[in-house]
């Protein structure tokens, strides 16, 4: 994987006219571009290409540079990928949300997307294209995640036991209106394990005009603050319920 970065020489020494023909000579796709200022004339053309480019992924714009068009180029390689959490236990029956992080040549580092996620044994857990597993049966696993040829491995045990009780965290928020703040489920079970059962719960807040919290896979325990005032937010597993985190919206 490469990544392309591009910057205002106004920004950072040492400048490179960019060409038109760098987008494709360089293009060895997935590409991540972070742009530091505001493209104009010629460049801001070629910053147009590179967004109808499906091979390309802007990763970030800062604050406008004005009075240049010339850019700085270059590229870094993916090196390495780290599964997050590493070398989990999960509970039969339950799903764990992992994510993949990488690492590259210019020693940065960001949350991948577009990862190819791989169970190693099927028959004890099935891994979906968003990186949730499902555990069925107690045993060993593997998990890996795959991009651009690079992988990361991480080994998942999954075990037995039964959800004993469920605590929130944090147990305490105060948030802007209009903004959000994760919580968290974390599960401990029978055979003294701990989980995050933030995606096999169900979430709810007491004041919804106060603030509404997700329950889908991708974002489950985000709640988004309507008005400022407070709301108490809960979770339920199967019947195991915790209560008594506070959000309140300012």
């Amino acid at each position: 994987m490469y990544r392309l970065v591009l910057c205002f020489a106004a920004v950072l020494c040492g400048s490179l006219p960019l060409a038109a023909s760098m987008f494709d000579a360089q293009a060895k796709p997935p590409l991540r571009v972070a742009i530091a200022g505001l493209v104009h004339g010629h460049a801001g053309g070629l910053f147009e290409h590179a967004l109808k480019r499906t091979d390309i992924q802007i990763v970030g714009i800062a604050e406008p540079a004005r009075a240049s068009t010339t850019l700085t180029v270059s590229t870094v390689q993916l090196l390495s990928i780290t599964i997050s959490p590493a070398n989990p236990h999960i509970a039969k029956g339950t799903s764990l949300k992992f994510t993949a992080v990488g690492t590259y040549s210019d020693c940065s580092t960001a949350t991948l997307v577009n990862v190819s996620w791989r169970s190693s044994k099927n028959n004890l857990a099935n891994m979906r294209g968003n990186g949730i597993l499902h555990a069925k049966k107690v045993g060993t696993l593997t998990v890996t995640a795959t991009l651009s040829g690079v992988s990361g491995p991480t080994t998942v045990t999954v075990g037995s036991g039964t959800l004993v009780s469920v605590a929130i965290t944090p147990t305490n928020a105060t948030v802007s209106t209009g903004a959000t703040q994760q919580f968290i489920a974390t599960g401990t079970f029978s055979d003294a394990s701990t989980q995050d059962v933030s995606i096999n719960s169900h979430w709810s807040s007491t004041v919804p005009t106060v603030a509404t919290i997700a329950n889908a896979p991708v974002n489950a325990g985000l709640p988004t603050t309507h008005a400022p005032c407070t709301t108490t937010i809960a979770v339920n597993q199967g019947g195991i319920t915790a209560t008594g985190a506070m959000l309140t919206g300012n």
